[in-house]
């Protein structure tokens, strides 16, 4: 993994993909995003939970939904990044390959904020599952410095 600051990034993303058009079907060159999950931080059904709403997906699995998330497409490129990298990752990073002819995992990995249901998924690109030692994970500088400073990750300077 190679952390980066999320500044400069931001701004450009912004000027990319948030031009307040809605995409077209016809319009295949027109980067876009993939909604990947609607739940919060630890998924739906919460662990132990004993709600009504919880113990119907217990029923019924096609409820289960993962952890917020979204991709970004860039159709002429085939890019793509994920916006956190949640406890679906896994999941996540399967789901967003079907709009990139199916590369296997994404570009990029952009972290929107250090609640624990929005990085844990990083640990899937670590050294004991898929060492991916060249994937730019994208921070504010607060989470660069957590990252680096709490785990396996080696320091990366602020190119």
């Amino acid at each position: 993994m190679k952390i980066k600051n999320l500044l400069p990034i931001a701004i450009i993303l912004c000027l990319f993909s948030c031009n307040g058009k809605k995409r077209q079907e016809k319009n295949l060159s027109t980067p876009y995003f993939v909604v990947l999950g609607v739940a919060q931080d630890a998924g739906y059904p919460q662990i132990a939970c004993k709600k009504e709403c919880c113990l119907k997906t217990y029923a019924n699995p096609n409820l289960v939904k993962m952890v917020s998330s979204i991709g970004l497409v860039d159709p002429i490129t085939n890019e793509s990044w994920i916006f956190d990298a949640t406890p679906d990752f896994t999941e996540q990073t399967k789901l967003l390959s079907k709009y990139t002819m199916n590369k296997e995992i994404p570009d990029g990995v952009f972290l929107t904020h250090g609640h624990i249901g929005h990085y844990t998924g990083l640990m899937f690109l670590g050294r004991e599952a898929m060492s991916a030692v060249k994937m730019p994970v994208y921070v504010m500088p607060r989470m660069k410095t957590y990252l680096e400073t709490n785990g396996t990750l080696e320091p990366v300077s602020n190119k």
